[in-house]
């Protein structure tokens, strides 16, 4: 599915990732023990269930960024922010609105 290109350009993809935004792994598995030990209560049971939000939102979040680089890298003209034609693309680019309303 992927020819050596695609490849190489996911590897780069993810050693960038690694670099910038390494996988807490270990920081997980410490906060999973520790709420594992947790005694059996309502209070315990969110904060499990907290520890399992967190560890979802860390895979989220390192995913959405790997997304990013790999969208910036196959498609580098995104990145450019060509000047606006006019007036009203103008004051869209700087206040995001072409009006005070």
């Amino acid at each position: 599915m992927f020819t050596s290109s695609d490849d190489e350009i996911l590897h780069k993809i993810e050693e960038q990732l690694q670099k910038n935004c390494p996988s807490p792994e270990d920081e997980l598995i410490r906060l999973s023990k520790i709420a594992a030990t947790l005694p059996d209560d309502e209070t315990s049971a969110r904060i499990r269930a907290l520890v399992i939000d967190i560890d979802d939102l860390t895979a989220q979040t390192r995913w959405n960024l790997g997304q990013a680089l790999l969208l910036m890298e196959l498609h580098p003209q995104i990145l450019e922010n060509p000047e606006p034609k006019d007036l009203v693309e103008k004051i869209i680019n700087e206040k995001e609105m072409p009006s005070k309303s």
